[in-house]
């Protein structure tokens, strides 16, 4: 059943646009047709790009309220299997700030940064255990 739906919806190709094509063009090729593409240099003059980051957007609207998705694994909307059974889950849905939920990503984003440091150090010193100055080394990563 899943080859036959992937056969049906999912793309042979996708298109590589050079910039934005005209609203008719767009419509007739792609949205009308569900025929995904991928426009590169879209945004290149966005002034969002460079003035919108994590410190700008908490300024802004860090108190607004959001729904964000919570999921165990990464993935919502979608089947897991369990015990050999498939499961169609929907993610938790919490109720928070932009600004709480921006704090967490960043706090995500170093966590990550340090367990990757650690990993690279326990298997530099699995494969490399005559060097003690990986310690010294990996401990100025974290």
């Amino acid at each position: 059943m899943a080859a036959l739906v992937v056969a049906l919806v999912w793309p042979k190709s996708v298109d590589y646009l050079d910039g934005l094509p005209d609203p008719l063009t767009f419509y007739r090729d792609y949205v009308a047709v569900g025929r995904p593409c991928v426009i590169r240099g879209a945004f290149d003059d966005w002034p969002a790009l460079s003035k919108w980051s994590s410190d700008y957007l908490e300024d802004i609207c860090g108190s607004a309220p959001i729904s964000v998705d919570v999921t165990p694994m990464g993935h919502g909307d979608c089947l897991h299997r369990l015990d050999g059974v498939h499961y169609f889950v929907q993610p938790e849905q919490r109720k928070t700030t932009l600004g709480a939920a921006l704090e967490h990503i960043s706090r995500l984003q170093r966590n990550i940064k340090r367990e990757i440091a650690e990993a690279l150090r326990f298997i530099f010193l699995l494969i490399f255990p005559q060097f003690s100055m990986s310690n010294y080394f990996f401990s100025r990563l974290l």
